[in-house]
């Protein structure tokens, strides 16, 4: 997922939230770690020759490679839990022309009993178009000629929409065979500056389908950034092929790595999942790797 406006410089205060959310669960931690040491020996890898897409697309000749790595616990109050499970995801969005990106996502979940096979795959190419149409924005009618009106501070604003298309390849059960789906989002996202700060609202909604199954996947994201931290809240409702619905609960923090090659950023994302109809629950900790670059 591309934010504008994410230019990474050293920040010494922003290490030190970092510090303190990464130690707030040593267990979990541990076993980041390792996770975290592969990330970047990936990214190394990528420098050689080389969340979810939202509303802004990346400009022509400019890409984002995200790397994740998450934790997933099940905390429910029953005798009997799901397996942890490591998810591991490579989200890619390259700017073919100003008004054209193309986004690839591969995403593998493993458990102990099951292996990177048993738990779960996911591959997905999609293009994305400026939606000019559909691009009102966020806010309510007038409201930011009311806050320009009553802000001490210089304001300005930027909207963005996008419609995309592609292919989906998704296992979502146990050693059971991949299905094709066709995939469909649309994402409107509002961004407003007061002086230093800046908010950002996004929505966005993706369909798979095919003649038989239909999958739902909808987000609202909001976050603040100020010096280069960015502070963030995603409440997400997923509708698999079975309907049980899944919702989460999921905040973050953003911030840039110094020194780090080709203004990479790191995030650390604490949420929780809640499956209704089987009362269960789950706690998921994350490490995101960004890294912009120029093609």
């Amino acid at each position: 997922m591309v934010f504008p406006d994410l230019v990474a410089k050293p920040q010494s205060l922003a290490f030190a939230y970092a510090h303190a959310f990464y130690k707030a669960d040593a267990k979990i931690s541990r076993t980041l770690r390792p996770q975290v040491i592969s990330c970047i020996f990936m990214i190394a890898l990528l420098q050689s020759p080389e969340s979810q897409a939202g509303a802004w697309l990346s400009p022509k000749g400019h890409a984002e490679i995200t790397i994740k790595s998450t934790n997933k616990k099940d905390i429910s109050d029953k005798q009997f839990k799901t397996p942890t499970t490591t998810q591991r995801e490579m989200f890619g969005q390259f700017g073919i022309t100003d008004n054209w990106s193309l986004t690839i996502n591969r995403l593998t979940r493993s458990t102990p009993d099951f292996g990177a096979y048993g738990a779960g795959q996911k591959f997905e190419a999609m293009f994305l178009t400026r939606n000019t149409l559909l691009n009102p924005g966020l806010l309510l009618p007038f409201t930011f000629k009311l806050i320009k009106k009553i802000s001490p501070f210089p304001v300005s604003r930027s909207t963005s929409a996008t419609i995309g298309l592609g292919y989906a390849m998704l296992r979502e059960f146990p050693n059971t065979n991949h299905t094709d789906y066709g995939r469909f989002s649309i994402a409107i996202g509002d961004k407003v500056t007061l002086g230093q700060t800046s908010f950002l609202g996004q929505v966005t909604y993706a369909n798979l389908f095919n003649d038989k199954i239909a999958i739902s996947d909808m987000r609202a994201l909001l976050q603040v950034e100020r010096s280069q931290v960015v502070l963030g809240y995603e409440y997400g409702v997923y509708i698999p092929r079975d309907q049980n619905i899944i919702t989460e609960d999921l905040v973050f923090i953003d911030l840039p790595l110094p020194r780090a090659p080709l203004s990479a950023r790191i995030r650390f994302t604490r949420s929780r999942k809640t499956e209704s109809l089987y009362d269960i629950n789950h706690k998921l900790t994350g490490v995101w790797l960004r890294i912009p670059f120029s093609l």
